[in-house]
């Protein structure tokens, strides 16, 4: 009896909060035309900031024998950028328990192509300010990492390796 009480009076109170008021709207192309005035005073101030940047990006830090290409479920650049970021994260850590270092394919935004590789092509795999974040698990949560890991079909992941659908932690 109470819940039902308190049933209808969350349905009441989501009915009266609700409000619905469809509205028709009408919209129309606009054509540019003309042309856009020259904007030097701002150029110049860019200039030297933009010339910096781009002999910063364009600098060669590099050079790949082989495309590094995403995909699943173990691609070259998967496995690299996985162990990019678990080396980056434990070289001065001292490790006393099992350590992985778990990615999404997804986060992987562009390949590395074969040739010179700058610092522009290692900021177009990961544009944004990823965060990497430690989290300490209880080894009964391997069972479901590996079943995520299958139902994904692969994901970059690194200090371990599926070996007959189960983890080997190295």
């Amino acid at each position: 009896m109470i819940k039902a009480f308190i049933y209808s009076c969350i349905g009441a109170g989501l009915l009266a909060c609700s409000s619905v008021s469809p509205q028709l709207s009408s919209a129309q192309n606009i054509k540019v035309e003309g042309e856009t005035k020259d904007n030097s005073s701002i150029d110049e101030i860019v200039a030297p900031y933009r010339d910096s940047m781009e002999l910063e990006m364009n600098e060669v830090i590099a050079h790949a024998d082989v495309d590094f290409i995403v995909e699943r479920p173990c691609g070259n650049l998967n496995n690299w950028v996985a162990d990019a970021a678990f080396v980056s994260q434990t070289k001065t850590v001292r490790m006393s328990i099992p350590i992985i270092c778990l990615l999404n394919t997804g986060g992987i935004r562009a390949t590395l192509n074969q040739g010179d590789i700058t610092r522009a092509d290692i900021f177009k795999i990961m544009p944004f300010d990823n965060e990497l974040v430690w989290v300490k698990m209880p080894v009964s949560s391997i069972p479901k990492i590996e079943a995520y890991l299958k139902n994904s079909g692969g994901e970059p992941i690194a200090n371990t390796r599926m070996v007959n659908g189960k983890l080997e932690i190295n």
